[in-house]
């Protein structure tokens, strides 16, 4: 329960996509503009607690358009 984890997924429409679990937030002293170094989803720090997560939808890749000469 406690590790972070990355899922692979198909939506009902055949979208395929990324979701990360991140870490646990206990610590709600976030501060609006406060950076943090390497990855957020990492960060024990933010405005509300419970588990971080992210997600992205993959796209096709497009063939390269040819330029006229």
């Amino acid at each position: 329960p406690q590790s972070t984890a990355a899922f692979l997924y198909i939506t009902r429409e055949g979208t395929p996509g990324l979701m990360f679990v991140g870490i646990e937030v206990k610590d709600t002293n976030y501060k609006i503009g406060e950076r943090f170094e390497g990855d957020n989803e990492l960060n024990p720090v933010h405005l509300a607690k419970g588990r971080r997560y992210g997600w992205t939808e993959f796209q096709e890749a497009q063939p390269p358009t040819r330029q006229p000469k």
